[in-house]
């Protein structure tokens, strides 16, 4: 399928949930290591904050 649409990097929608496929080691490797602080994060407790 990321032939048909020329991209390593594909969104799928199925029955509501979206799937990122990733289809080459190159764009693995951009998203998840060279970008890695963008796309991981900590949930925030607003609670705790306030203490």
């Amino acid at each position: 399928m990321s032939q048909k649409y020329d991209s390593d990097i594909i969104s799928l929608d199925l029955m509501g949930d979206t799937v990122i496929v990733l289809n080459s080691i190159a764009a693995a490797d951009a998203l998840l290591e060279g970008k890695s602080a963008i796309y991981s994060d900590r949930p925030e407790f607003p609670m705790l904050n306030d203490l």
